[in-house]
């Protein structure tokens, strides 16, 4: 009876152990499964993992890039973790922003400074150009107005050259009618001194005569009249000759100053003023006081 109630008792013990065989077998087989979903998910969360670094690998050397070269060595090139690094990162971008602007903020200044002394530089060249067009627009009105005034000049002194030459022939026809009138009285002066040498020769050996031919000599003495009368518009004759002369070469003289004035004024073209005046009235004193 105990025995058969002990086999009964085993029987069931084995049948209950065959069933936590069996149970612990599908647990071990699910175990498996489940270890085998884990490699999967360590796996692809490996995988994650690394492509998640390559990201952050390739987001820090674009974020890198995007700062000075300066800033960019301030840096952390250690392993440390992303988000460290970004906050480190933002940092000093952000100081790098800051100090960009204060740069742009100076340069801006600077510009802003250089251009507002440029504008007043181009103002200060407009001004002068306005001086100087105007200053120019005078000098050439009085250019003209002197051009105008040479001109007049330059005609006044054409006129009175032809003036000058006109009686400078009047002159040169007078002294050839004087060297003729001159000539003529010289040969007449000749010939009359030839007869009084004769007659003074004829008294310096007297023939015998009357009385009445001693009375004419004495009553008749035009000879020696008229000798001395030739001798004296011979000598008017030569003075009015050399005053003729001295009148020429005077003319002569004005005409070369009045020639050489002509010619310094075309050459000078636009010269001086005063100059051109000085040498004219030069000139026209020297004809008056030799006048």
């Amino acid at each position: 009876m105990i025995y058969k109630s002990l086999s009964n008792e085993l029987a069931t013990t084995n049948t209950e152990i065959s069933t936590l065989r069996a149970e612990l077998d599908a647990k071990n087989a699910e175990i498996s499964t489940l270890q085998t979903e884990l490699d999967q998910v360590k796996s692809t969360i490996s995988q994650l993992e690394e492509r998640l670094h390559q990201e952050h690998e390739k987001q820090r050397q674009i974020l890198t890039d995007l700062l000075p070269s300066d800033i960019r060595n301030q840096l952390s090139h250690d392993n440390q973790d992303f988000n460290q690094w970004l906050s480190s990162y933002r940092q000093l971008f952000e100081s790098s922003i800051e100090s960009s602007k204060k740069i742009l903020q100076e340069e801006s200044a600077a510009v802003k400074l250089e251009n507002d002394q440029l504008h007043k530089n181009m103002n200060d060249i407009e001004s002068q150009l306005r001086e100087i067009e105007k200053t120019v627009q005078y000098k050439e009105e009085t250019l003209l107005t002197e051009l105008k005034s040479k001109d007049a000049t330059l005609e006044n002194i054409r006129n009175e050259n032809e003036q000058l030459n006109d009686e400078l022939q009047r002159l040169r026809n007078e002294i050839q009618r004087l060297q003729s009138a001159h000539d003529a009285t010289i040969s007449e002066v000749s010939a009359l001194k030839l007869q009084l040498d004769d007659r003074f020769l004829v008294a310096a050996h007297p023939s015998p005569v009357d009385v009445d031919q001693s009375f004419e000599l004495v009553k008749h003495p035009s000879s020696v009249l008229s000798s001395l009368v030739i001798d004296v518009r011979a000598e008017q004759l030569n003075e009015l000759i050399r005053s003729g002369k001295e009148a020429l070469e005077h003319q002569d003289s004005l005409t070369q100053q009045l020639d050489k004035h002509l010619n310094d004024l075309h050459r000078s073209g636009t010269g001086e003023t005063s100059t051109s005046s000085a040498d004219e009235s030069t000139v026209l004193s020297s004809s008056d006081q030799q006048s």
